[in-house]
């Protein structure tokens, strides 16, 4: 006997439309809390995100996993009880409840944070990335990569273990600045691409002005968020026209290990 009361094909139907429903309504409300979550920098928010997720998930999970337990007892003509029918089919659902959940969570938050969260960001760069390999390995190649770009603009280059860009965020500033919640929501999206460690890249608006006092104090700001994640920040560049300085530089074992140009903190390379 099924858990669900149903006397025909048409009533089931009527279930999985309702379950469909429930799922459709679930993703939408997991998504405003992911939203308000990255925000205010709040993980309850998150966590809430992704349990809403998951029990919107179950009912439509349990209703399958309910067909798919009695047609197997019918066609091995096993009896089952209504409790082993019931404990079987949480089981099944639980397990696929839990997994597609988490993959449609991990997809949201980026959804969110590309969409919603950053929206003055432009992360389209997949063309660029694919038209060669872009690494960190010197300064001169990150700054062909990112003149292109033009004035006042502010980038976040994504790295791989190996220090090779796998994706890129760009969006116009007259300041190396970034917004009060800017620097955890971008360690969040680093996160999800699956990236090692970042780079920063700013050019000025005008030309041959030197980085301010409060632009020193974002980059310290960046870092310290960073590395909380346990992400390492390589280098910050400033260019100016004329100069690329650098006001970060990362671990100088991570260099060596990674091939990469090591560079002292305020070091300047004329272009």
């Amino acid at each position: 006997m099924s858990i669900f009361p149903w006397d025909s094909q048409w009533e089931m139907v009527a279930w999985f439309v309702l379950f469909g429903g429930v799922v459709h309504y679930s993703d939408q409300m997991s998504a405003a809390m992911l939203q308000r979550g990255f925000g205010q920098q709040d993980m309850r928010w998150l966590r809430g995100g992704a349990i809403c997720l998951a029990l919107g998930l179950y009912p439509l999970f349990l209703l399958g996993a309910d067909v798919i337990v009695g047609e197997a007892t019918r066609m091995a003509e096993t009896p089952l009880s209504g409790g082993g029918r019931t404990l079987a089919s949480g089981v099944l659902a639980m397990g696929a409840a839990m997994l597609i959940s988490t993959g449609r969570y991990i997809s949201l938050q980026r959804e969110v944070l590309l969409e919603q969260v950053l929206e003055g960001w432009d992360f389209e760069f997949d063309e660029l990335i694919e038209e060669q390999v872009w690494t960190a390995h010197s300064i001169p190649e990150l700054t062909a990569l990112n003149s292109r770009f033009g004035r006042g603009r502010l980038s976040v280059a994504v790295l791989n273990g190996e220090g090779e860009v796998i994706s890129f965020g760009v969006r116009r500033s007259d300041q190396l600045r970034f917004g009060l919640q800017e620097p955890y929501q971008l360690t969040a999206w680093i996160s999800l691409e699956g990236g090692h460690s970042a780079a920063i890249w700013f050019r000025t608006e005008e030309d041959r002005r030197s980085p301010a006092t409060e632009e020193l104090d974002e980059v310290r700001r960046v870092a310290q968020c960073l590395r909380q994640q346990r992400i390492e920040l390589h280098y910050v560049l400033f260019y100016n026209g004329a100069q690329v300085q650098c006001l970060h530089a990362g671990h100088p074992a991570t260099w060596k290990r990674q091939g990469m140009l090591p560079v002292e903190r305020e070091s300047t390379h004329t272009m």
